[in-house]
């Protein structure tokens, strides 16, 4: 399963990137109404009937490109993206740092600017449709 997306790298070069869910990107930049906004990486994850895929990916830390595709058939679902409490601490995670529904749409792409640390993106109503993503 590959995806493609189109890119400006900060030296001005442009292009397509094709990727695997999960597999860092370089550095790109979007632009937007404040300007170039600096992508450190990008997450795809996509989520089918079954699970998400892949169940766990690692991002650098800064301005994540977060995609989700779509491909489960149903027509409306919310995940949620919250942080995973520390390593050694019986803590809960924090609040999301994204909740979004999904309403007959096939892609949802946001950037989050995450710190280091881990983080977990949830589906409601299925438990066992989760990605971990580490932020190193």
């Amino acid at each position: 399963m590959r995806f493609e997306t189109k890119c400006v790298k900060s030296d001005g070069r442009s292009g397509v990137r094709r990727f695997l869910p999960g597999l860092l990107l370089s550095t790109v930049l979007l632009f937007g109404q404040t300007g170039p906004t600096v992508i450190s990486s990008t997450a795809a994850i996509v989520l089918d009937r079954h699970s998400c895929v892949p169940q766990e990916t690692i991002v650098s830390s800064g301005n994540v490109m977060l995609e989700v595709i779509n491909r489960t058939g149903l027509d409306s679902m919310k995940f949620h993206v919250v942080p995973l409490p520390a390593q050694g601490t019986n803590g809960t995670g924090g609040n999301p740092v994204l909740s979004v529904g999904f309403d007959n749409s096939y892609l949802h792409d946001d950037i989050l600017n995450l710190g280091p640390g881990s983080y977990q993106l949830t589906v409601d109503g299925h438990p066992r449709w989760t990605c971990t993503i580490t932020v190193q």
